[in-house]
């Protein structure tokens, strides 16, 4: 699975804008590939794979603000949804769900920053410079948000651009107060829409 996921993630045109593709794919369709996936069906989840890559690995890139981490993180995503495809409830649409894993799995790396030691060990081991691979964006406005501070960045994305509220990020954060979100917004905002003049 993991050299499929590889493939999909390297043949999608992957640009870092907002895409509504899932607006536009019938839900039955979904539902129906979310079924065939829950009866083992690894092709029928590849293709949820397919539809929802865009999403993920964007968000994933956006947060992390590293080219390698995100490639990996983006896999390990995929991989934990087909293990915990179970679980997935009718009510929930499937992308709310994977974005949800998503979400916890970023943050959760960024915490204890487990896969970024694995890829420094073996970029060590092959010999090549340990330094972040940074994406490179078109957009001013991105290129900006992925040279924030790693704390403020991942409140703007999730809020400014994955429509979190306030109360989500403090729930996702564990210690940050709503108060402080508020206030990292502003002064983030400030400094982004300075910078732009």
């Amino acid at each position: 699975m993991k050299k499929e996921l590889i493939s999909i993630l390297e043949i999608s045109q992957l640009e870092l804008t907002d895409r509504d593709i899932l607006e536009n794919v019938n839900s039955n369709y979904i539902n129906y590939l979310i079924e065939l996936s829950k009866s083992g069906r690894r092709n029928s989840f590849m293709e949820l794979c397919k539809l929802n890559i865009d999403m993920v690995y964007p968000m994933v890139l956006r947060l992390a603000a590293d080219l390698i981490l995100a490639r990996q993180l983006t896999i390990d995503i995929f991989i934990s949804a087909w293990d915990n495809l179970k679980h997935h409830r009718a009510d929930v649409p499937f992308h709310e769900w994977l974005k949800g894993i998503t979400v916890y799995m970023t943050l959760e790396e960024l915490r204890t920053k487990e896969r970024k030691k694995k890829i420094d060990k073996l970029l060590k081991e092959k010999g090549e410079k340990i330094k972040p691979k940074q994406p490179g964006s078109k957009n001013k406005l991105e290129s900006m948000i992925f040279n924030l501070e790693q704390s403020r960045r991942v409140i703007v994305v999730l809020h400014d651009m994955e429509g979190y509220s306030c109360q989500e990020i403090s729930d996702f954060l564990g210690e940050t107060s709503c108060k402080k979100i508020n206030e990292s917004l502003k002064v983030t905002r400030r400094e982004l829409m300075a910078k732009m003049k």
